[in-house]
């Protein structure tokens, strides 16, 4: 065994270096990598090796090949008392609605179909027969909706917060299938519906239920193949980010084609905030963001008869995204979306300060 001049073997030295290295990155706490370097962390841990698996963590639901012309599509959400939502702005029903809401826009936002659910509740001592069949009510009404039966499940008791966990599959036709990862330089930036108006509801202390965009996505990759596409949860800002980091490209947003309602400017205005930063950073809108090749663009419009509009372009500047406004002038878009592991807690990722107010819709 060779020797260093202190007498130690140069085999322990090695052996002892990745202990270090362990050592220092537990005191590394997530709130310094945050939930997007935590989820990239996991995915390098986590090295897929089954040739079954079509797309796996990274994407709005796990891909998995299936007998036939589909896909099978896979994907979870947990919803946490005093984090999505209070008890004090959302009924049980609402609750039960909501957390489904959730899985159902990620399988939208992957062109498919959903399927079955299982549903796990943590609830705190306490919690009354009533609450929970409410819960269940609302659950089952929008499962309803869309075809969807709940199969099972598990209940736990939860020390302090009600927490409930979606598990929610679905299919996709082969020829459908959307991932975050295809935009392309020169497609073009759509979204379904307007944006900022769940924000602007929480803001007065209300509850907008969400309508996820199943029947939408379904139309949209029938009629036409978009090239990238995934569900507004965490505001524009974070989501388009996301398109822009799969596909390694960048964006530029026209600033007064943002769908902002009149509804939205209303309360923003009177709560003194500004509709562009509830539309950006906001959250929980779960309209679908989507690109099209510049060439079916004009056609796609025309042909659709839901809400829809045209708010940019993807260009070949990588990871930059610019908010351009009326006179040309743009704002590069440092940040924005939600933050789970921030210092204080789960918080929207602030946004540059620099950028533009809107101007007030009447």
């Amino acid at each position: 065994m060779l020797q260093s001049k202190k007498g130690n073997s140069y085999k322990l030295k090695l052996i002892s270096a990745p202990v270090k290295k362990a050592k220092r990155e537990f005191k590394v706490m997530l709130e310094k990598i945050g939930e997007l370097g935590l989820i990239k962390r996991l995915a390098k841990r986590l090295p897929l090796d089954d040739d079954r698996v079509v797309a796996g963590i990274g994407d709005d639901a796990a891909v998995i090949k299936a007998k036939g012309n589909k896909f099978s599509l896979f994907t979870i959400d947990t919803l946490i008392e005093n984090i999505h939502f209070t008890l004090d702005t959302l009924s049980p029903y609402q609750i039960g609605w909501k957390s489904l809401a959730a899985n159902l826009s990620d399988i939208a936002a992957m062109g498919g179909l959903p399927q079955y659910a299982l549903v796990s509740l943590g609830l705190k001592p306490g919690t009354s027969i009533k609450f929970v069949d409410s819960l269940y009510r609302g659950l089952k009404t929008l499962a309803g909706k869309y075809g969807v039966s709940i199969v099972g499940g598990d209940t736990v008791q939860s020390p302090h917060q009600l927490t409930i966990t979606i598990a929610l599959s679905g299919e996709v036709e082969r020829k459908h299938l959307v991932l975050r990862s295809g935009a392309r330089v020169g497609d073009r930036i759509l979204v379904t519906g307007d944006l900022g108006a769940s924000a602007a509801h929480r803001l007065q202390g209300r509850y907008l239920p969400c309508q996820p965009r199943v029947e939408e996505a379904a139309t949209i990759v029938k009629k036409f193949r978009p090239t990238s596409m995934l569900d507004l949860s965490d505001g524009l800002a974070g989501d388009l980010r996301r398109i822009c980091e799969a596909g390694k490209v960048g964006a530029n947003i026209r600033l007064d084609k943002i769908p902002i309602s009149r509804r939205t400017h209303k309360i923003a205005r009177e709560l003194g905030q500004d509709p562009l930063r509830l539309a950006l950073e906001g959250g929980e809108d779960y309209e679908l963001l989507f690109t099209l090749p510049g060439r079916e663009v004009d056609k796609f419009i025309s042909g659709m008869k839901f809400p829809l509009s045209l708010i940019g372009e993807i260009t070949g500047k990588k990871g930059e995204i610019l908010l351009v406004d009326e006179d040309g002038r743009s704002y590069p878009l440092k940040a924005g979306g939600y933050e789970h592991f921030a210092a204080t807690g789960p918080v929207p990722r602030a946004l540059d300060k620099s950028l533009p107010r809107l101007k007030a819709k009447s």
